[in-house]
């Protein structure tokens, strides 16, 4: 949390020490979704077992949680984290920590996924805000913040066919005048992307698997020029940057002509 109370607050008591694995998971946020690829994504502790997919909620517990269903560290890292919440959270918010962190199911909804879809394990995830920016998550243990919306596809042809569309100046141009101008640019992309008349993936249709080509040579393309980037900037890389280079790239690139056209 990066607004006060919370950035104001001395972690260093907790954020150095040791926790267990298990409840160490990837997530990626809009400022690590870049055109076709990702950067690094960022890491979150969660009260809940890698590989469980059930967060052992108990209302009578720290936080909402049943302690008996963390490993010992983390059990004792989620009851401070929980008596910092319930001490600095504003006064009209009647949520305990698990409630705020779980909001709208936001994270029980990817648990139940994990579990129950075997046959769906790729993911494609798209920004909300600014110029839509989409990339596909292979990994199915690496979790989404709520800021990012996910899409699971049926295989990697849907997804790279989905991947080519919403990264496309000629998707910007068809939903920009549908999207809310905030402080930073265009929002609430997920609200107007899918009023658009964008043809669910057939296989059998040739311009179907044409555009799902070229949207799997254009992530390659990205792939490598994000590479690159890395190689140049080092740790000066941000998402910012990436962007532009990338998107620079596909306006003149063999790849970015092929998904436009």
């Amino acid at each position: 949390m990066d607004k006060a109370p919370w950035r104001d607050l001395d972690l260093t008591a907790i954020t150095e020490q040791t926790i267990e694995r298990r409840h160490l998971y990837d997530v990626h946020l809009g400022e690590t979704v870049v055109p076709y690829p990702t950067l690094e994504p960022l890491k979150a502790l969660l009260p809940v077992k890698r590989g469980e997919y059930a967060i052992p909620a108990d209302g009578d517990g720290p936080g909402g949680i049943r302690l008996s269903g963390l490993e010992r560290r983390m059990r004792g890292r989620w009851q401070t984290i929980s008596r910092l919440w319930d001490e600095h959270k504003q006064r009209n918010t009647r949520l305990n920590l698990l409630e705020r962190l779980d909001y709208h199911r936001e994270l029980s909804e990817q648990m139940d996924w994990q579990q129950g879809n075997p046959d769906r394990r790729i993911r494609l995830v798209y920004t909300s805000s600014g110029q839509p920016t989409a990339a596909i998550l292979y990994d199915d243990e690496t979790l989404v913040e709520n800021v990012l919306f996910w899409i699971a596809c049926k295989d990697i042809q849907e997804a790279n066919y989905l991947l080519a569309i919403i990264n496309s100046d000629a998707l910007y141009d068809a939903v920009q005048p549908l999207m809310a101008k905030g402080h930073f640019g265009a929002r609430d992309l997920h609200k107007h992307l899918w009023k658009l008349p964008i043809p669910e993936f057939d296989a059998g249709d040739p311009l179907h698997r044409e555009l799902a080509e070229a949207g799997a040579a254009a992530a390659l393309g990205a792939s490598v020029g994000l590479a690159e980037l890395r190689a140049q900037r080092g740790e000066g890389l941000t998402v910012t940057i990436a962007r532009r280079e990338l998107r620079a790239w596909l306006r003149g690139s063999a790849e970015g002509a092929a998904v436009e056209g």
